[in-house]
């Protein structure tokens, strides 16, 4: 089966936006980025995901949130957290771009050498898993059983609801 990615939105749903999710194949999980802003009530597509604290219409969309890691705690990053299914590491992600590579350890500290932030980084490494799912599955997994096992697997934190962690036991 195939996953998609969105690590994209806004504040606004979009009529068209909702009805490509709609049109995409029932079996096809799409995982989204939940949005940057704390004061923001929803974000667009994640807040379709029939998941979370306020469910949307479609069952196969799963909304994620960022946090980060910090005196050995994980934190929420500051973004909005309404309505998210799932969180995964999103806060200081290592990148590499055509120009420079950013959280290098070997160049000076400053601002452009830190690691980028944000729900966008979160919701591929929650894609990631999926796929680890899908590929370690020996059944036909449809959106309803990836959002299951990312669940199960997730670390329960009274203060992020579920934290991503892969864990091959959970799925079938």
């Amino acid at each position: 089966k195939d996953l998609i990615n969105m690590s994209l939105g806004g504040p606004l749903p979009s009529t068209v936006l909702e009805h490509a999710l709609e049109l995409i194949e029932s079996g096809i999980t799409v995982i989204t980025s939940n949005g940057n802003s704390p004061f923001s009530a929803s974000h667009f597509p994640a807040s379709y995901s029939s998941g979370g604290t306020t469910p949307g219409p479609l069952d196969n969309v799963i909304a994620v949130s960022a946090v980060g890691f910090a005196n050995n705690a994980w934190r929420i990053a500051g973004f909005n957290t309404r309505g998210a299914d799932l969180f995964a590491p999103g806060v200081d992600v290592c990148v590499t771009t055509a120009t420079t590579i950013r959280c290098d350890p070997l160049a000076p500290a400053a601002p452009e050498n830190l690691g980028l932030t944000g729900s966008s980084f979160a919701a591929p490494v929650m894609t990631a898993m999926a796929a680890l799912y899908l590929d370690s599955s020996s059944q036909n997994l449809q959106p309803a059983d990836i959002r299951g096992c990312l669940t199960a697997s997730a670390l329960l934190n009274p203060n992020l609801s579920r934290m991503a962690w892969f864990d091959s036991t959970v799925c079938p």
